[in-house]
Parts: C-alpha cells; sequence; structure tokens
C-alpha cells in the first residue's frame, strides 16, 4: 500500500475509522479501531439498557456514601466480598456492632440512620466515622467510607478518619459568580500550581491563602486558566497528591470543602479557568486509610495479583472493565465537576492507562505498531473515552488534558471519530529536550537548530498540544528548574541588578528567556508554566521526610524574591508578563494560528519564523556572533517594528535593540518568502517583530487568527493546486546567512493569505528570477509525526511539507529528494495533486477550501440516495425505485454496491423482518407503547417504541443472513454502526413499509435520549434532576461541521431529509443529540 492513495472515503464512516482521514498512518490498524470503538458501543447501549444512560450512571454520589434524606441519613456502601457491615463513630461512642448495614444486591449494604426526636441528625456535622467490614474469615477491618468527602488525620494514629461533613446553611460557601463554569478562553495559558507549597513560609499552604494571595498573583502575570495538583486526599504528603487515598475527598491538610469552593468561586470572578489534576490511573495501595481490601479482597476494584499493582509506584491498578468500578470513576469526574465547579482536568498517567506494560522497557520510537496489539488496556481506552464524552456532555466547554508520553495517536480526536476524546496533550518531549541539552556535554556552539525545531514541531496537525518548557516534574528532588541548570548557585548570591561580568549568570539570564518564549511561540497551541519558574525559582522541591528532618524549607514558594526590585527575578517575572501581553495582542498561541519555519542555520544558530497576527520570530542562539543587516525573508510587504525583545533593558538584557528603528521590507526574496528585511540579531537573544505598517496599496484579510471557541478542526483532505505545490525558487541571502536551510512547514491552521499589491498578485514566474506563486492551504506538520528523528531529518526541508500533509504519492509518483531540482519536485507534486484532486471529487464529503480542482459530482447523491427519494416521493413503487437506482448505478457505477435488483432486496429483507423475534427487557416494554402485551410475546416491530430500522439495515447488509434474532444483545449488536452502505438504509426503509402498520419507524416524538432521560417521560426527567446536558458548541465528529459548511446550498430538500434520517439511524447516540439539538 505504500505510495498508494487509499480509495476509501474514511471522513464518512462511523465505526471508530473517521480518524484515518487525519492520520493515513492509521489506515493498517483499522481493524484494532473497529473493535475499540465497538466495545465502547457495546458498553453505551448497555448502560443506556440498563442504567438509564451514562448519565444517571454517573450520579452514583447520590447513591453510594452518607446522603441526607427526609427520615435521616442514608449510608450505602458496595463490599462484594463483605459478611457484615457496621457503620460506628463518635454519634455512637465508636460501638462497632449496634448499627448493622442491611444486605442488598449487587454486593451492595444500607442502613438508615433516624433523626433524633429533637428532629437533628444522628450523626452530627464534623463528626469522625469509621465502617467496619467483617470478612467470611472472621477478620473486622475498620476503613473509610469509599465515597468519604472529607477525612481528617489522627494525631495519635497518623491514620485519616472520615468525618460528617453536613454544615449548617450558615456555614455553607455560596457561589457569588454567576456561571457554574466559565467558557474557554481564546488562549489558554495554564499557570500549574499546588496550594500547600505556595506560601512563602515554611509551612503548608491554606486555600483561603492562596484564593487571597497568590490568585490576583496569577491574574497579574497574564495567565488565563490554573491547574491545581494535589487536590483530592492523600496520606503522604510528599507524593505531590499522586497517592491518593480517597478520590471524592478534599485534602484536609489546606482547608475544609467550603475553602476549596471558595478557592474556585474566587478563581471565577478573577476569569481563571480552574483545572484538577485529576488521578485515575492509579491510587495508594493504603488499606487503613485507602480504598484498597475494603471488603478484604484484592480485586474489589483492581486487578488481582501482580496486574493490580504498580511496581514502580508502589500502588494498585483499577479494573477499568469492572461494572462498578466504572461507576466509581464517572461519578467521581462528575463529583468534582458539579460540587467544586472544576472546569476540566488534567488526566494523569495517561500513558500508563494504555498499555498493559505501563511504559516499562519500551522505548517509544514512533513506530504505529507499538500502539496497538495485545499489549493495549482496550478496558482503559474505553473508560477514558466514556469519561470524556461524560465531561462533555456536563460542561460544553469544559478541557480535558493527557498526560500522554508515548505518542499514541487518536488521543485528541473525537470519541464517535474513534480517538479518545481528549481536548489537548502535553508536549512531555520538550521539557526533556531542554534538559538533555543544558545538562549534557554539548558546547551552546554545537546546539542543533534543527533538533531544537524538530521537537518543537514534532505533533500532528490536527492535534492540540500544551507546550512548556518545566513543570512540577522537572523542579521535584532530585532533578533541578532550568534556571538552577543554567545558573547554579549563582543565583543565591548573583541575582542582583548590581551585579555585572558574570558570564555564567548572563548566560542563563538570556537562555532562561529565550527558551520560554520559542517554546511558548513554536511548541504548541496552549502554554504551562509551573509557579515559581516564571522568575527562575532557585530551590527545587523537597517535602517534608524522614531525610530532610521534616523540613518544609524547600517545600515553599520565595515570591519575595520576585517582589524585590533590586533584583534580576523581577526581571524575569516582568519577562513573563510581556510574553502574555504580547500573546494577548498578536494571538499567536491558539487553536487556528498557524507556524510557518521560515529560516533555519545551523551555522549562525538562527531560528526564524511567522506565526500570530503578522509577527516575525527571530531567535539568535550564538552564544557570541551578533549579525547586522541578517536578511530574513517575510510574507508581508511593509514596515516592521519591534514589539518584544528579551534584550530589553528592564528584562534583564543590554539594550542593544532600538525600539524606535524602523524595518522596511524589500522585493528580493528571501527563505521561500516573496520579501525580506534586514534585521540586527544580538547574540544568544531573541525578538518579536511586526507588520504595524502594511506596504502602499498591499490587501490584507482582516480576519483574526481563529480563537479556540471558534475554530474548526482543520480540513486535512487538502487538495493542492499546481500554484500550491510549486516549489519556491532558490532565494539570495546574505553573507552570514548563506549557510542556512530554508524551512517551510506548517503546523495547525491556515496559512496566512496570499498578500496581493495594487490588486495584483505578488507571485509571479520563477524561472525569471522573481516571485513565484503558491496559494494558501490547510496542513499542519506531516503525517509521519513521531517518527525517529533521523528519519525526518532526512525529508527534503525545502520542501512544502504544509501542502503535503495529507498526500501520499500515488503509485509511480516520486517526490524529488533534491533541494536543487525544483523543477521536479513542482512535476512530481503537480502529478500527484491532480490524482488527489480527482480522487477527492468522489469520495471526500469535503471540498477544499481554496482548491482550485473540485469535482463537480462531489455534492451529487449516490444511486442509493436517489432510490430512497423516489420511495420517498413514491411509496411502495419498488419498481419505480429499482429504475431509478440502475440508471444512477450506470451514471456512476463506482458507486454501486447492490448484487441484485432493488425490488428483490427489498422482498427478501422484508420476509426476513417476518421472522425475526425477540426477547424484550422489562426496561424495553416500559419504554414501548402497548404495555400489555407480556415480554416472551414482545416481538420486534414494538421493541424499544418500533425502531427497527437499525435491524432491517442489518438484515439488508446480509442477503444470506435469514437469521433469528435471538436476544437483546444481538439486537444491540445488529444497532451497532458502522455500516458504511448507503444501499441498506433504502432497502430497509422499503422493506419497513411493506410490512403490517405495527412495524412502521418510530416518530421523533418516541426517540430516546441516550444520555438517560426519556423526553417524553415527565417523571424520568425529575429523578435525573432537570434536563438533559445541553449540545456542545460544536459537534463533536471533526468533519460534520465542515462538511455542512461546505455542502450547504447545494443540496435539495429531499437528499437533505435523506442525509438526516441516515444521521438518526446509524449514527452514536451522541451524534442523535446533537442532531436533533440542531434540528
Amino acid at each position: 500500500m505504500k505510495g498508494v492513495i487509499s480509495t476509501t472515503n474514511w471522513a464518512s464512516r462511523r465505526d471508530g475509522t473517521r480518524v484515518v482521514a487525519l492520520d493515513p498512518l492509521l489506515e493498517p490498524y483499522v481493524e484494532a479501531l473497529k473493535y475499540r470503538f465497538g466495545r465502547y458501543w457495546e458498553l453505551k447501549q448497555s448502560l443506556d439498557m440498563l442504567e438509564n444512560g451514562v448519565a444517571e450512571f454517573s450520579k452514583g454520589m447520590k447513591f453510594f456514601g452518607f446522603n441526607v434524606v427526609n427520615d435521616g441519613i442514608l449510608y450505602r456502601e458496595w463490599a462484594p466480598g463483605a459478611d457484615a457491615v457496621y457503620i460506628c463513630g463518635d454519634f455512637n461512642n465508636w460501638d462497632k456492632s449496634q448499627h448493622k448495614l442491611k444486605r442488598e444486591e449487587y454486593g451492595y449494604w444500607s442502613i438508615l440512620l433516624p433523626r433524633k426526636k429533637d428532629g437533628s441528625q444522628m450523626i452530627p456535622h464534623n463528626s469522625r466515622v469509621k465502617t467496619i467490614v467483617m470478612t467470611p474469615g472472621g477478620m473486622m477491618l475498620h476503613r473509610n467510607p469509599a465515597a468519604s468527602t472529607y477525612l481528617l488525620q489522627d494525631n495519635s494514629t497518623k491514620l485519616f478518619d472520615t468525618v460528617f461533613w453536613n454544615p449548617p446553611e450558615s456555614e455553607r460557601h455560596v457561589w457569588k459568580h454567576p456561571e457554574t463554569w466559565l467558557k474557554r478562553p481564546d488562549s489558554l495559558r495554564i499557570y500549574e500550581c499546588h496550594v500547600g507549597m505556595a506560601t512563602k513560609e515554611a509551612k503548608v499552604g491554606s486555600y483561603k491563602e492562596f484564593s487571597k494571595n497568590i490568585l490576583p498573583r496569577i491574574k497579574r502575570l497574564g495567565y488565563t486558566a490554573i491547574q491545581v495538583m494535589a487536590v483530592a486526599e492523600h496520606a503522604y504528603y510528599g507524593s505531590f497528591g499522586y497517592h491518593v487515598t480517597n478520590p471524592f475527598a478534599v485534602s484536609s491538610r489546606c482547608g475544609t470543602p467550603e475553602d476549596l469552593k471558595e478557592l474556585v468561586d474566587t478563581a471565577h470572578s478573577l476569569g481563571l479557568l480552574v483545572l484538577m489534576d485529576l488521578v485515575h490511573s492509579h491510587i495508594s495501595s493504603n488499606s487503613m486509610d485507602g480504598i484498597n481490601h475494603f471488603d478484604g479482597t484484592d480485586g474489589q476494584y483492581f486487578h488481582e495479583g501482580e496486574q493490580g499493582t504498580h511496581r514502580e509506584w508502589d500502588s494498585r491498578l483499577f479494573n477499568y472493565g469492572h461494572w462498578e468500578v466504572l461507576r466509581y470513576l464517572t461519578s467521581n469526574v462528575r463529583w468534582w465537576m458539579e460540587e467544586y465547579h472544576f472546569d476540566g482536568f488534567r488526566f494523569d498517567g495517561v500513558s500508563s492507562m494504555l498499555y498493559k506494560h505501563h511504559g516499562f522497557g519500551v522505548a517509544f520510537t514512533g513506530d504505529y505498531a507499538e500502539y496497538f496489539g495485545f499489549h493495549v488496556d482496550i478496558d482503559a481506552c474505553i473508560y477514558l473515552m466514556l469519561a470524556n464524552e461524560l465531561i462533555h456532555d456536563i460542561n460544553r466547554s469544559a478541557l480535558t488534558i493527557a498526560e500522554e508520553v508515548s505518542g499514541a495517536p487518536t488521543v485528541c480526536q473525537p470519541v464517535p471519530d474513534g480517538g479518545l476524546g481528549f481536548d489537548l496533550r502535553l508536549g512531555m518531549g520538550i521539557p526533556s529536550m531542554w534538559i538533555k541539552l543544558l545538562k549534557g556535554d554539548q558546547k551552546d556552539e554545537e546546539w542543533s537548530m534543527d533538533e531544537i525545531l524538530h521537537e518543537l514541531t514534532n505533533r500532528r496537525g490536527d492535534e492540540r498540544v500544551v507546550s512548556y518548557s518545566e513543570s512540577h516534574d522537572q523542579a521535584i528532588v532530585g532533578d533541578k528548574t532550568l534556571a538552577h541548570w543554567m545558573m547554579g548557585d549563582e543565583l543565591y548570591h548573583c541575582m542582583g541588578k548590581n551585579v555585572t561580568g558574570n558570564l555564567k549568570m548572563e548566560r542563563g539570564l538570556s537562555l532562561h528567556k529565550m527558551i520560554r518564549l520559542i517554546t511558548y511561540a513554536l511548541g504548541g497551541d496552549a502554554y504551562l508554566n509551573f509557579m515559581g519558574n516564571e522568575f527562575g525559582h532557585p530551590e527545587w522541591i523537597d517535602f517534608p521526610r524522614e531525610g530532610n528532618g521534616f523540613s518544609h524549607e524547600r517545600a515553599r514558594r520565595r515570591w519575595d524574591l520576585a517582589d524585590d526590585e533590586h533584583l534580576r527575578f523581577q526581571q524575569l517575572e516582568d519577562w513573563d508578563v510581556e510574553m502574555h501581553k504580547c500573546e494577548s495582542k498578536y494571538r499567536f498561541c491558539r487553536q487556528g494560528s498557524s507556524v510557518q519555519a521560515v529560516h533555519v542555520s545551523n551555522q549562525d544558530k538562527v531560528i526564524v519564523f511567522e506565526r500570530g497576527d503578522r509577527l516575525l520570530f527571530v531567535f539568535n542562539f550564538h552564544p557570541s556572533a551578533s549579525y547586522t543587516d541578517y536578511r530574513v525573508g517575510a510574507t508581508w510587504p511593509g514596515t516592521y517594528e519591534v514589539v518584544l525583545d528579551s534584550d530589553a533593558s528592564n528584562v534583564a538584557g543590554l539594550g542593544r535593540i532600538h525600539w524606535h528603528v524602523k524595518h522596511p521590507t524589500t522585493n528580493v526574496g528571501a527563505s521561500g518568502r516573496p520579501h525580506s528585511v534586514l534585521l540586527y540579531l544580538p547574540a544568544r537573544t531573541c525578538q518579536v517583530y511586526h507588520l504595524e505598517t502594511p506596504a502602499s496599496g498591499f490587501k490584507f484579510d482582516p480576519k483574526p487568527a481563529k480563537t479556540v471557541s471558534e475554530a474548526k478542526k482543520p480540513v486535512t483532505s487538502a487538495t493542492p493546486t499546481a500554484a500550491a505545490t510549486k516549489p519556491i525558487a532558490k532565494d539570495n541571502v546574505t553573507q552570514t546567512a548563506k549557510n542556512a536551510k530554508v524551512h517551510y512547514h506548517v503546523i495547525g491552521g491556515p496559512l496566512p493569505p496570499v498578500p496581493t499589491v495594487d490588486g495584483e498578485s505578488s507571485t509571479l514566474d520563477s524561472s525569471s528570477g522573481k516571485v513565484p506563486s503558491r496559494s494558501p492551504t490547510n496542513g499542519g506538520i506531516n503525517a509521519q509525526t513521531r517518527r525517529p528523528k533521523a528519519e525526518q531529518r532526512d525529508m527534503d526541508s525545502s520542501k512544502n511539507i504544509g501542502a503535503l500533509k495529507d498526500l501520499k504519492p500515488s503509485k509511480g509518483v516520486e517526490l524529488s529528494k533534491n533541494s536543487n531540482s525544483s523543477e521536479g519536485a513542482a512535476k512530481s507534486v503537480k502529478e500527484a495533486g491532480a490524482e488527489v484532486a480527482v480522487k477527492s471529487s468522489r469520495d471526500s464529503a469535503l471540498p477544499v477550501e481554496n482548491s482550485r480542482v473540485v469535482g463537480a459530482r462531489q455534492n451529487q447523491p449516490s444511486p442509493a440516495d436517489t432510490a430512497s427519494a423516489v420511495l420517498k416521493s413514491s411509496p411502495g413503487d419498488t419498481a419505480k425505485a429499482d429504475r431509478a437506482l440502475s440508471k444512477a448505478t450506470e451514471r456512476d457505477p463506482a458507486t454501486s454496491t447492490t448484487t441484485g435488483s432493488f425490488a428483490q432486496e427489498v422482498s427478501r429483507t422484508a420476509e426476513a423482518l417476518r421472522n425475526v423475534k425477540v426477547k424484550s427487557s422489562p426496561v424495553d416494554i416500559a419504554k414501548a407503547p402497548g404495555k400489555t402485551t407480556k415480554p416472551e410475546e414482545r416481538d420486534l416491530y414494538s421493541l424499544n417504541g418500533g425502531k427497527t430500522l437499525s435491524t432491517a439495515m442489518e438484515l439488508a447488509s446480509q442477503p444470506s443472513q435469514g437469521k433469528v434474532v435471538e436476544s437483546k444483545e444481538q439486537v444491540s449488536r445488529a444497532r451497532s454502526p458502522g455500516k458504511d452502505a448507503d444501499l441498506p438504509q433504502s432497502v430497509a426503509k422499503a422493506a419497513l413499509e411493506q410490512l403490517p402498520s405495527k412495524t412502521a419507524a418510530s416518530t421523533p416524538s418516541e426517540k430516546v435520549d441516550h444520555r438517560g432521560t426519556d423526553k417524553q417521560n415527565p417523571s424520568t426527567m425529575k429523578e435525573s434532576g432537570g434536563e438533559a446536558p445541553a449540545p456542545r458548541d460544536q459537534p463533536r465528529g471533526a468533519f460534520d461541521e465542515a462538511a455542512a459548511e461546505s455542502n450547504s446550498g447545494q443540496k435539495d430538500d429531499v437528499y437533505e431529509e435523506l442525509n438526516r434520517l441516515v444521521d438518526e439511524a446509524i449514527s452514536p447516540p451522541e451524534k442523535r443529540q446533537v442532531a436533533s439539538t440542531k434540528k
């Protein structure tokens, strides 16, 4: 298959393989994607049938733990391995046998503790309780309820006890911010923080102190979100919060549940999104104050034996395939969102979850075979899909971030397309690269600009990445911060503004600023910083432990250093502020903001690229060489002015750049750009230039870069035109830059519009020595991302990788590897592009913006659609439909899928439907009309309110089937998505029309909300707590909105109605919900 363009229209698939349209390297693993999505779909159907949907399933906190009801306090626990369960505490003088729980089905135990005669609750607020579990072997286990929401440490035993938290109304937090959750900011700038160590004093900080002192500081710095670590209760403070013992409980070291609510409320009032560091990849192995061995068995919540233990982390691993474990974890997600108003989550340890080997002894190379196979934990993948869909159903604007280090594909693709559903992933290779460079033996002048560029852009164009140069991982004891690696002990005595001439300090200060900006501007679509690192905090993190005398000295933040106007720490913090101001104004780090690497020189140690609103980023990493009149290519003609400078004196620079100097462009092309500008590049500095004054007559598209909330998924089935793929002529560069490579690749959103002067295109024939033409394309970094670096570097850096993002050369077409052979490259690219354009006209559901070659038949209905339209206009006239089908097939034989006449297929399917019988469940009887029918006599026609179209399609798709559906389970499989042919849809409808009236397809009024609430059942709505969550801002499928926009105005009403019916019949439930809402 290598070198051959696939003829499959993956964008139209509904079986979990739509992701292949975005990443062709997934094509060999289509069956694995189908299997994963099929398993997820089966789970969703089971939840719909047995739990009234995922929404109700995830409300476990209304069923388990302590719930205050009219009659008292209802306590329920899941302990299937227990022989008896009791509750005791301060309320009954710790009598372990007085209050015994009643055994229920499924391993549940419950007890109602009635109110006292005076009306007060039997368990007072803020009193301690314990669960006593008796095992079949006679052991008595002291446990904390698994759904404990607040615990306190006993000073004598050092163990944590559950505290019944039920404050009076006067002591409850009253939410001040009007919105439960904030909308996504246009620019996501995350401040990673730990409340306990966010204080200057050597102690554990509190939620209240953080709200008062730190949140305003974060806002002033320019961040738009905080990511809070160590929120859930953890017995060991030194674990940084990652050895959670009680997933539903607030960490009591920092305050009470009400205090945490106040923190979130305050952050929201400041416009700060609040993300929680969520740990579902593992849990503490503690039994006395955790949930390990809760009922005395090894496998209640976890895998048994070695499979259930993380040997490196000394923690337990969840069994994601267990029903009650899924309820426990999804309920935990809902609890933090609804009770504490968290806006999203950073999922910890996703790589460990995805693989049964948890990454031990595996050096991921980027080979896609590493991401599929028996070593993949499918149950964990399905849980992540379920959790992500739930989170976004609860809050359309919620953000989920994956800490995933293996580079697995589909992590940030929508679940309906076959992905795991995360919004972003951490760019974890970036900080490792910087640490490797700083701690290695390489001198600064030996750094490879190619490798820096590679790592910073080594991501898939369709995935959003959070870039960062360092986080808490790099600051922990045993490692060092970037500032410490570069400046060492000089941080303690050479940071005064009056100290000059220290070469180590000057190097460290310069590189600290450069590393942060290039990571920010080039590394992703969002940015993250760990608290204190913005000003070069001098100390590593070392939590209190026996080895350091349980000292808090290095588990705090020295804010006073950044506040001292005599120290350079303040200047580094000021640089952080200036970066955020620049991003806010010129929008260079957000979704839809494309990156174009213009110029890279390993000899000069220079990297130049364009991004954002007409910005030109220039980095000179050379330790000693400064360049005057350095010619830099520019897309936009006009006058550039500096808007950000690391050498400015107010940010610990030498002030060598004069901000009042204007830099006009010339028509001399450079580095693949039609214009160029001469700049001064001081050694070890970086500058950002903005096109302040466009050239006279220059027409610029005023449309701003797409924001996070506005941007659509990138259209990746790009069809390059001849102009788009014509190579750029090699330009004349200055003597100082003659050894530079010309990099031209695009990461992320669309390229800027082609500049024009006086109404004429500025792109002329390259053979005349003038600027050649190019047209904008949608593109991202090449599809072979995360491949081994050596292979990536072998690709000719002068090729237009942006235009070739999704283009696989067809057979017989070879792309030139000679950077000087532009004519051969142009010819091969042109031929390959033409072939893709022809194929796209038939197979692609998405016409490409700015493409000049779009098939005339792209938006025409298929033969099956034509036949269905005829049936709609002439019900029952299968002969007429058959004639229409045959005629349409002759017109377009490539789309024909039928093996016999239309009428024959309809008759066969109708006969098969008459023989189908099912055994319906009580749930089906309750939902369907005509409740007098006995379950065993229930037939397919009335099952689920007469919704039989999916089963009819299954029969229509299998001419030789003729089998009887024996059970609800088989019906569920028959209803699963993935039937990619349109013809069975038409046959099924016609067959249903031949059956008695009771077989008619259900009307929209019978439609069931698959998220758990029956829209026509008020009692169900009441029980579920009101209306179902509103649909999200945009469809979760990457292609849905683009397809709708590209086809608008080109389809008649019949064809539009057909598409709607097809979507309702074979799309996943969440898609139906979005479609019905739009309708």
